[in-house]
């Protein structure tokens, strides 16, 4: 009994030291609060109403910073619309600044600016997301002639998301809805189509200082994600926001290789049918090539299919069109990037207009391609051609050898979502 006594009175001991210590620290977590809030959080507080920004909402924040993405001397954005965009944690996101004329006029696109968002408001002014409210001696210039992220996706993506891209800068590749008459220039609201089957307008303002240029059949359109009184639309910013302007975009592509199943093709080099798939745009040969189809492996940019190639080969793969386009090329694109984390690999595009008898080299090889820990999103590889004669085009991805780590890196390749234009 005496020593279960003693066992008692040390843990009521211990009990009272550790009580004490609680009551001496009540407050541990007092301290500044941080004065910045990244945009995407503010972002976040809009729910569909008008609300007052307060510190209490943004936990003691009161701050908030962007990169200029508008034009204001190019006329195409409302006179005092800032608009700004950050990416933060791997969420991008844009809001409009709802300045006078003479304050927004002040900053350029690439300023690195911050905001004092004490007194202001998040609210949609005629269909735009933006904070309302702001004096001039609440915005601040801290740096200027940044790079600024675009973010290339297909039309039924942008408008499947675009509470996410709304504000921030995005490039579709489409052709026009309509064929452009004669003289057609940029001025206007002009609905584009692409690859998706999905429509959006891009507009550009009548008196803009860039809307007389004359509009292609087909292009790259860069500009802002904009909800206008009329709808989503793609506001260019300038005359550099037309990319690559072509003829129309040939019926069937892009050759998104999700027909057939990638069961079709599971080996690299199926020797016994020559290698030959029937895609939806024609036959291709895939020397080496695989249609892959595992998530977050494969280079998907639309549907769940894309081409792969094998690494360490000593001889050439290939993706190669046994067809010819009968009225030549304009332009041809591309999206790809390595296998999951794979090294990167050198390979180029060629064409033939002798039925496949020689091949040219078209612009220059490419090296860049990045794994999915650098980036989920692939890159676009676009060439301006001017063929006009039927021809034909393939992927030839060098046999450099084993990839050592140091001089030699080839390792599997994806591409998707090939797209070839016509000449016009």
């Amino acid at each position: 009994m005496k020593r279960y006594s003693i066992i008692s009175l040390y843990l009521l001991s211990i009990s009272l030291l550790f009580s004490s210590c609680l009551k001496e620290d009540e407050n541990p977590a007092s301290g500044t609060p941080n004065p910045i809030a990244a945009l995407p959080v503010v972002h976040n507080l809009y729910k569909g109403e008008s609300i007052e920004i307060t510190r209490e909402k943004l936990s003691g924040a009161y701050i908030t910073q962007g990169y200029v993405i508008s034009d204001q001397r190019a006329g195409n954005v409302p006179a005092g619309q800032l608009i700004i965009s950050y990416n933060w944690r791997s969420v991008n996101r844009g809001l409009t600044l709802f300045l006078t004329p003479e304050i927004a006029s002040g900053y350029e696109q690439g300023d690195f600016i911050e905001i004092n968002l004490e007194n202001s408001k998040l609210e949609r002014v005629n269909g735009t997301l933006g904070v309302t409210g702001l004096q001039s001696t609440q915005v601040r210039r801290i740096d200027s002639d940044n790079s600024l992220d675009v973010a290339a996706l297909d039309i039924a993506r942008l408008k499947a998301n675009f509470s996410q891209f709304e504000n921030t800068l995005v490039m579709v590749t489409a052709d026009l809805v309509e064929f452009p008459e004669e003289g057609k220039t940029l001025a206007g609201r002009t609905m584009i189509i692409d690859g998706s089957g999905e429509s959006v307008a891009i507009f550009v303002d009548p008196s803009a200082d860039f809307s007389d240029i004359r509009l292609a059949p087909s292009a790259s359109f860069r500009g802002i994600a904009f909800q206008g009184e009329q709808g989503i639309e793609i506001r260019l910013r300038n005359s550099n926001d037309l990319v690559e302007p072509s003829g129309p975009l040939y019926l069937g592509y892009p050759e998104d290789y999700e027909d057939p199943l990638a069961s079709a093709k599971p080996s690299y080099n199926m020797v016994a049918i020559d290698n030959i798939v029937e895609l939806k745009t024609g036959p291709w040969q895939m020397f080496q090539s695989i249609l892959g189809d595992i998530q977050n492996r494969d280079r998907h940019v639309s549907g769940t299919q894309a081409v792969r190639f094998q690494q360490n080969l000593t001889v050439s793969a290939f993706l190669e069109m046994k067809y010819d386009l009968p009225k030549g090329a304009s332009k041809v694109t591309f999206w790809y990037g390595s296998y999951f984390n794979d090294q990167g690999c050198t390979f180029q595009l060629e064409s033939s207009t002798d039925q496949g008898q020689t091949w040219e080299i078209v612009g220059e090889p490419i090296t860049d391609a990045h794994t999915f820990a650098t980036s989920s999103i692939a890159k676009q590889a676009s060439f301006i051609v001017d063929i006009r004669e039927p021809v034909r085009f393939r992927i030839n991805k060098l046999g450099l050898g084993p990839s050592n780590g140091t001089t030699v890196r080839n390792g599997r390749l994806g591409i998707d979502d090939f797209a070839v234009y016509e000449n016009y």
